[in-house]
């Protein structure tokens, strides 16, 4: 959050989208952005069209251990 606070950038009212859902990553950092007001979307290796929501946000904040099997670019795999 300092991280994010720190590019001006106003969370209240943005759409952000956390992908990964970890305890240790994903769902604190969903929280601490609702906390300031963004509306949040939690992705994991199940959502649909991670592209178009992806397309759709203000904020994306990556939180995932694997590369996720749909893929941020459409492919069969993401590459790191």
């Amino acid at each position: 959050m300092k991280l994010l606070e720190s590019t001006g950038i106003a969370l209240r009212g943005a759409h952000a989208v956390v992908i990964g859902s970890s305890n240790i990553v994903g769902r604190p950092m969903a929280l601490e952005l609702m906390m300031a007001d963004a509306t949040v979307t939690v992705c994991n290796s199940k959502t649909c069209d991670l592209p178009g929501l992806v397309a759709q946000a203000d904020i994306v904040v990556a939180g995932v251990g694997a590369p996720i099997s749909s893929g941020v670019n459409g492919s069969s795999r993401a590459r790191w």
